[in-house]
């Protein structure tokens, strides 16, 4: 199974990367706002059918805790946020530099795992946050 999740992950890194190349183009006739408010609406539209032909969707989420209820709020909340920014660091920086500053995104998730949760990460993500971060810096210095 760990298996299909390398491929589930590189699929997705190859995804956002097509996604940021285009957006950039997007971006330069669409603001970041009309962008994330078009990707929203079709995103429901896409999905809809998927939700509704999930059985038990509805019911998992009327058993949901209210702490996870919660988290999902946060979630969403910080989604919206991380999708504007996003956008707009594309639309000032480029595709290619903004996804370069945006990879650092998994130095927080050890970082927010650790302090909320007290998910201790091993040694080779700790190797591969250094990793990311000096790549990070070095885009950023040079760019």
């Amino acid at each position: 199974m760990e298996y299909f999740g390398l491929i589930f992950a590189f699929g997705a890194a190859l995804t956002w990367g097509i996604v940021y190349a285009i957006d950039q183009k997007i971006l330069t006739e669409l603001s970041p706002l009309a962008l994330l408010f078009v990707q929203s609406i079709v995103s429901v539209i896409v999905l809809a059918p998927f939700v509704a032909s999930e059985s038990g969707l509805f019911e998992s989420i009327r058993n949901i805790t209210k702490p996870t209820f919660a988290f999902m709020g946060v979630s969403l909340l910080l989604t919206i946020v991380a999708n504007m920014l996003i956008l707009y660091s594309i639309q000032y920086l480029g595709a290619a530099t903004a996804s370069m500053l945006e990879i650092t995104y998994p130095i927080f998730v050890v970082l927010v795992g650790l302090v909320l949760f007290g998910t201790f990460p091993n040694p080779y993500v700790l190797f591969g946050g250094g990793v990311i971060l000096l790549g990070a810096m070095i885009v950023s210095y040079f760019a």
